[in-house]
């Protein structure tokens, strides 16, 4: 075991995620779910590793050890591409992580409050809803005044880090999410599915990147073989998992 630990080459880092709870949802009380964005960024400055605390109580969230045990993990954009330099002088890739269109309420939040008074977000304090319309925990993907903002809100992002010549995200691969968006029978999601997929592939290797890495949602999403050939498998690696 020791001599496999050693010859790992590749570190996936979760930049992004909902936190769980144990009792329910996201879906069934928002108002209490909570969710993390590790990373600096200046284009939502405000944008920080938590944007509501949960107000359920040790007895019913599940990660606890966020605060317990390393209180609220936070990286400046420095401090990221400094601990990706770091980790390639010793043989080891980091792949980066930001998970939308699902697990997204961190992101919903941000928009709806819009703390940093974003123009196309609406009003400081009273921003947009970018929420689907029944999981609120996921980035609407139908709705043609609300998907787009989801999208836009995400590309700019991903633009963000990893656009100029010392990206935030080095190396030549990044991981665009796109896991559990459990809403998959509602007319036009599949459609917006791809959209979003694909918009986040193309800014990122317009941004110089050779690969995209997603989870493996294509069966959720029903596409077919011709769907997922017209994506080009030559720009996706797909990821499985299995707990």
């Amino acid at each position: 075991v020791p001599d496999l630990w050693y010859k790992m080459n590749e570190f996936h880092v979760h930049l992004a995620d909902n936190r769980s709870v144990k009792d329910g949802s996201a879906n069934s009380h928002p108002e209490d779910y909570e969710g993390f964005h590790r990373l600096e960024s200046k284009e939502f400055p405000s944008l920080g590793a938590e944007i509501r605390k949960s107000s359920l109580g040790p007895d019913l969230t599940a990660y606890n050890y966020y605060e317990d045990v390393y209180e609220v993990p936070f990286y400046t954009q420095e401090e990221w591409i400094q601990f990706q330099k770091d980790s390639k002088d010793l043989g080891v890739q980091i792949i980066s992580e930001l998970d939308m269109p699902g697990h997204s309420l961190v992101y919903i939040r941000y928009a709806q409050e819009n703390p940093d008074g974003i123009e196309w977000l609406g009003e400081k304090g009273n921003g947009v809803d970018i929420s689907n319309p029944t999981e609120k925990e996921l980035l609407n993907l139908t709705d043609p005044d609300k998907a787009p903002i989801a999208k836009r809100f995400a590309q700019t992002l991903w633009d963000e880090y990893t656009r100029g010549d010392d990206p935030v995200f080095q190396g030549d691969v990044v991981h665009i999410g796109c896991d559990e968006y459990w809403d998959h029978n509602r007319p036009g999601t599949k459609e917006g599915f791809i959209d979003f997929m694909e918009t986040m592939r193309q800014t990122v290797m317009d941004n110089g990147k050779e690969k995209v890495r997603v989870w493996a949602s294509f069966n959720r999403m029903q596409l077919t073989d011709k769907e997922v050939e017209a994506l080009g498998p030559e720009n996706y690696q797909i990821d499985m998992w299995s707990s």
